[in-house]
C-alpha cells in the first residue's frame, strides 16, 4: 500500500499566497474608489515608500489597503466630509458660484481648484493645505465679488465678536443686484424687508441674525437671479423688495454656502 504523500506548505508559500491576494485586494479598492494609477502610486509612497505592490510585503500592502479604505470609504455618497475645512472649502465654492464667479460648482471642478492651490491630483488627501484652499477662495470672493468680510461679525457679549460669512456674501449679493437694477442701492432696511415677507419673519432681521440653514436658502435664491442678470438681459421676475415674488432658490448639489 502506497503512502499518501501530503502537500508541504512552506512559509514562503504561504507569505507568497498572502502577498498576492492582497495584491489583488489594493488594485480592486483602487478602481472601485475611482483612483487612477498615479493617484493609487502616490499614496502608496506616502504609506510605504514604495510606488510599486510587486515591491511590497504583505504588511505594507495591508497598510495601503487600511488607508486607501481609510481616505476613500467616507467620500461615498450619503457621507459627510471627514474634515470641517474641506467643508468650509465647499461653501465658500458653492457662494463663489451663487455670486458669479465660477460657472461650475461640481465636485470635478472642486478638485481641479484644490489641485492648483495645494499641488495634491486627489482632494481626499490634502489633509493640512486646506487653508491655502479656504484663504483663496475668500481672496477670490473679497475681491472678485466683493464680499466684505471684516464688516460681518455679530456681537454676542461685550469685547466677543463671531464672523458670520455667510451674511457678508448675502449683502454682496444684494449690491450686485442693485447694479442690475434688480433691487434699490444702498438700503439695508428694505433688504430686511425683503427677507421679512418673503421668508414670512414675525420681525425684521438682519442678515447675520437670521439662522444658518436661511442664509443659505437666500444665497441659493438671489444667486440664481444674480447668476441670469450676468448671462444676458432682463431675466423673467426678480427679488421684488415690494412683493416677495420671484425665483425660488434652488442649489446645484444642495451643499451649504459660505461656513
Amino acid at each position: 500500500m502506497t503512502a499518501e504523500i501530503a502537500p508541504i506548505h512552506t512559509p514562503q508559500k504561504s507569505w507568497l499566497k498572502k502577498k498576492l491576494m492582497l495584491m489583488g485586494r489594493v488594485h480592486q479598492a483602487a478602481k472601485t474608489f475611482g483612483l487612477d494609477d498615479d493617484t493609487r502610486r502616490d499614496l502608496m509612497a506616502r504609506v510605504t515608500g514604495e510606488r510599486s505592490t510587486k515591491n511590497m510585503n504583505p504588511g505594507q500592502l495591508a497598510a495601503v489597503l487600511d488607508e486607501i479604505n481609510r481616505i476613500y470609504q467616507p467620500d461615498h455618497p450619503g457621507v459627510h466630509s471627514r474634515f470641517p475645512e474641506e467643508k468650509k472649502a465647499r461653501a465658500l465654492w458653492h457662494s463663489a458660484y451663487y455670486l458669479g464667479l465660477i460657472e461650475d460648482d461640481g465636485m470635478r471642478a472642486f478638485n481641479r481648484f484644490v489641485t492648483r492651490q495645494t499641488g495634491c491630483r486627489d482632494r481626499r488627501m490634502v489633509r493640512g493645505d486646506w487653508d491655502k484652499v479656504i484663504e483663496a477662495l475668500k481672496v477670490m470672493l473679497e475681491r472678485d465679488g466683493g464680499v466684505n468680510w471684516a464688516r460681518h461679525k455679530l456681537d454676542i457679549e461685550p469685547g466677543n465678536k463671531k464672523r458670520c460669512p455667510r451674511a457678508a456674501v448675502i449683502l454682496a449679493q444684494w449690491r450686485e443686484l442693485a447694479e442690475y437694477a434688480m433691487v434699490p442701492r444702498g438700503n439695508a432696511a428694505i433688504l430686511m424687508a425683503f427677507i421679512q415677507k418673503k421668508y414670512q419673519l414675525a420681525k425684521p432681521l438682519s442678515p447675520d441674525q437670521l439662522p444658518a440653514e436661511l442664509q443659505d436658502t437666500i444665497i441659493r435664491y438671489f444667486g440664481k437671479i444674480l447668476r441670469e442678470c450676468q448671462r444676458g438681459p432682463d431675466p423673467a421676475g426678480g427679488p421684488d423688495p415690494a412683493g416677495g415674488g420671484g425665483h425660488d432658490g434652488g442649489g446645484n448639489d444642495g451643499g451649504g454656502n459660505a461656513a
